[in-house]
């Protein structure tokens, strides 16, 4: 970096290294942030739950659990191997929380569940 009548320039050397810096840095992360999720299938908590990395045409079985309501819908996973599983009418309290899984027919499963009350939920 040099300065020219209190201007700060920066040479084309320095961008170029800098530029570098960050390709390198952002090619770093990105498999780092991935590496923290499994490679397995994943169902994740929607007004619609969608499921991904299932078998292609797997029947899966999903279930959603609460202290007030259990629920359960079979489908078929398409062929790109996602799928999202409707819980029309069924109305779990989010303050008591609930839990959602998914268990393929070709032997694959996800599970997910509420950790703590969300902001919002009263003290028990």
């Amino acid at each position: 970096m040099t300065s020219k009548g209190g201007a700060a320039t920066i040479s084309h050397m320095h961008v170029r290294r800098l530029t570098v810096i960050g390709v390198a840095t952002i090619a770093l992360a990105v498999p780092a942030a991935l590496a923290g999720t499994s490679a397995g299938p994943v169902i994740r908590p929607v007004k619609t739950s969608r499921g991904v990395r299932f078998k292609p045409h797997e029947h899966v079985r999903v279930r959603v659990d609460s202290p007030t309501i259990t629920a359960t819908r079979r489908i078929v996973v398409g062929a790109g191997g996602t799928f999202t599983a409707t819980f029309t009418g069924v109305a779990v309290d989010r303050c008591l929380g609930y839990s959602l899984s998914a268990v393929g027919s070709l032997g694959d499963r996800a599970t997910w569940s509420t950790k703590l009350p969300p902001p919002g939920c009263p003290p028990d």
